[in-house]
């Protein structure tokens, strides 16, 4: 096709080689987390490496930022070159940016469930009672004797060392029986795990990329948000947005963060350690921030 008729005829008058036609297409998305996208089509005359060069806006007034939205944050993360005649290739770019160039927070609370050992739910000790000298407790709980060691000794007073079984309040829960004393079966035979119901926060941040870690909530000598495996008090989360929730406490199980042209999207996540109790995550095996 001739140049004058892709110029007239698509996009206005074609530029001299080495320039770009007006912008063909420009399109904007804002998600519920703040971040922009945006994608904005043009149409270059000239060599296939001018045309890749032309592609990443360098030489532009500033430096990768969006030609036409006037967002300092919306800048360049990618962009395609193809060829649509001899000399002549669309550029497609790809940009993504802060809403209105500023720190935007949202946050979402999930309920869902996991199978968890029966021994871990909150009422377990109260259903198998303690044991009796036949190793049996409430509901058909049955205990097995905890070896305990002693001595003794011989005819000829050499020590021997011994092994005792005893049967107590801190013997080990082993399995419930099948039917209860009338002969009906045993409502809690069989039960090895249940659902626990499960609390989880997230909260994501979009920031315009360069901003530091001077954000709210957030300290740049030491910035607390990388602590995953790190437990946090409701106080300390206040200003990720977390709810109060009694003496329990959050596990940070998850954190993701990428650069996405001129914005940075960060997420975490955070667990609570119970919804059925008011206790906090085990201090013994998860260290406080």
């Amino acid at each position: 096709m001739a140049h004058d008729e892709w110029g007239t005829e698509r996009f206005g008058s074609i530029k001299p080689d080495g320039a770009e036609v007006r912008g063909l297409e420009s399109n904007f998305q804002i998600a519920p987390d703040g971040l922009v996208t945006a994608s904005y089509s043009t149409v270059f005359r000239g060599t296939e490496p001018e045309a890749i060069a032309a592609g990443a806006l360098t030489g532009a007034g500033v430096e990768g930022t969006h030609p036409t939205a006037g967002m300092a944050s919306l800048m360049i993360h990618g962009f395609t070159v193809n060829r649509i005649a001899e000399d002549t290739f669309r550029i497609n770019r790809q940009f993504y940016g802060a809403k209105d160039d500023a720190f935007t927070r949202t946050i979402k609370l999930t309920v869902d469930s996991s199978g968890e050992p029966i021994e871990t739910h909150g009422e377990f000790d109260t259903w198998i009672g303690v044991p009796d000298e036949d190793g049996e407790g409430s509901n058909g709980a049955m205990f097995k004797a905890r070896e305990t060691k002693g001595s003794t000794t011989d005819d000829a007073d050499n020590p021997i060392d011994t092994i005792e079984h005893v049967m107590d309040d801190n013997s080990p829960f082993s399995h419930f029986l099948p039917f209860d004393d009338a002969g009906d079966k045993n409502k809690f035979f069989g039960l090895e795990s249940y659902l626990a119901p499960r609390l989880t926060f997230v909260s994501v941040v979009v920031a315009p990329w360069g901003t530091g870690w001077g954000l709210p909530g957030i300290v740049a000598a030491n910035n607390p948000i990388y602590n995953v495996g790190q437990t946090y008090t409701g106080a300390a989360l206040v200003g990720y947005g977390a709810p109060a929730i009694g003496n329990r406490n959050w596990l940070l199980t998850n954190l993701n963060e990428e650069k996405l042209g001129g914005a940075l999207r960060m997420q975490a996540t955070w667990a609570a350690s119970s919804i059925q109790t008011d206790e906090p995550w085990n201090d013994e095996v998860y260290d406080a921030s």
